[in-house]
């Protein structure tokens, strides 16, 4: 989608909302809506005086992303009602406002891109993409879907390779140990560095190889945050004691069987 937050009607929010919220809340919605104003800055200088909007939610509420989900659904519904028997819209995988219609035949992306201008609702044909997945291509692995590759061993070179960047962007501090505590940079490790490498971790499937690759990978940026280098040596384990870490493969396991066991409780 296009502008997604920006292009919602209030007045057909308000009535999507009317049939699931009760009154009270629905007044605290209308309240948020009301009298929102906009100016227009170039290079942080203000050109315009506040001017009036009655479109859009207002950006970085807390409440806007939960009320475009709900208008989202209701214009979603529209466009599976407008469906003939013989072209039922295929399963949809829905992250904010980003659509995947997942299915053995493509749907027609006119009639959808038709259907949610009623709703003011704009599809970004230029990032629309369609992707085909067969045993005998490779491509398919490829394709970014919500920051991940499709393919597990795509995906997770891919996701090294950031990790790496940022590791390396924070060299300064892995260098001054006199200056930053141990404690400190596995902190900032942690938070800046893995997290990038096990983003959307829990939907690899690893194999044994994986899980070795990942086994040497994490200790050796660990290794360079401690500036332990050739010729010194250090047993993993000891390694992952000194820094109160743990190897990589079994927190992915738990993860994956954590994410797996979730699902089928739902």
């Amino acid at each position: 989608m296009s502008a997604a937050f920006d292009t919602i009607d209030r007045t057909l929010l308000l009535k999507t909302l009317r049939e699931i919220i009760n009154e009270d809340e629905l007044r605290i919605v209308q309240f948020l809506l009301s009298k929102t104003t906009l100016d227009v800055k170039i290079n942080g200088t203000n050109t315009t005086q506040l001017f009036t909007t009655n479109v859009g939610t207002p950006q970085g509420d807390s409440l806007s992303r939960v009320l475009f989900i709900a208008y989202l659904e209701n214009a979603l519904r529209n466009a599976r009602s407008n469906e003939t028997p013989q072209q039922v819209l295929p399963n949809e995988i829905i992250y904010a406002d980003d659509i995947d219609f997942v299915g053995t035949d493509p749907p027609n992306i006119n009639d959808i891109e038709t259907s949610l201008k009623n709703f003011r609702l704009k599809v970004n044909v230029d990032k629309t993409e369609h992707t085909e997945l067969r045993k005998d291509r490779e491509d398919c692995k490829l394709t970014k879907k919500v920051g991940s590759l499709l393919g597990s061993k795509e995906d997770i070179d891919h996701t090294k390779h950031l990790s790496n960047v940022a590791h390396n962007k924070l060299s300064n501090i892995w260098n001054r140990p006199d200056k930053v505590k141990q404690k400190t940079r596995i902190k900032l490790y942690n938070s800046l560095v893995k997290s990038i490498l096990l983003y959307n971790c829990g939907t690899w499937a690893l194999t044994a190889t994986d899980e070795k690759r990942l086994d040497s990978f994490h200790p050796r940026q660990l290794r360079r945050i401690l500036g332990i280098h050739y010729p010194t040596k250090i047993t993993n384990q000891s390694l992952y004691k000194k820094c109160s870490e743990t190897p990589l493969p079994p927190n992915l396991r738990t993860k994956v069987e954590a994410l797996w066991t979730h699902s089928k409780a739902r």
